[in-house]
């Protein structure tokens, strides 16, 4: 996860770390679950939280429920976004998302989750690229 400003500049990144190999998109669920609740605490004012896994949107969007731990995933995304207003979700394609896969494999390296204060070398080219 990479949080920018309105300018493309870098402010905070996080990777995760999980045991096991979950279904992909219990994953990404995971994953947008995680980044919602981390951007509750930072208290930032508007976030477009971006996420190249349609089908885990989707899902998010419609009200039906599902009785498993995906449905769980979901239900606490919705119930977060739902009490934040501030937060809105936008697809964006795989190819658009290069620096949250480049951050999730440098997790790799990592016993469990980190937070960069400072832009992590991996993704900088990747940044700088973009902004240009």
């Amino acid at each position: 996860m990479c949080i920018r400003n309105d300018h493309g500049h870098f402010l905070t990144a996080k990777t995760g770390w999980a045991h096991g190999l979950p279904p992909v998109h219990e994953a990404e669920a995971t994953a947008l679950l995680t980044a919602i609740q981390w951007i509750v605490t930072l208290s930032l004012p508007h976030v477009t939280l971006e996420s190249d896994c349609k089908s885990v949107l989707d899902a998010l969007s419609r009200t039906q429920s599902h009785h498993s731990e995906y449905g769980s995933l979901l239900n606490k995304c919705r119930r977060l976004l739902h009490n934040h207003p501030n937060l809105s979700l936008k697809f964006i394609l795989r190819q658009a998302n290069r620096v949250a896969h480049c951050l999730a494999r440098a997790s790799r390296h990592y016993a469990s989750s980190h937070t960069f204060e400072f832009i992590p070398s991996c993704i900088v080219p990747i940044i700088l690229n973009e902004m240009t």
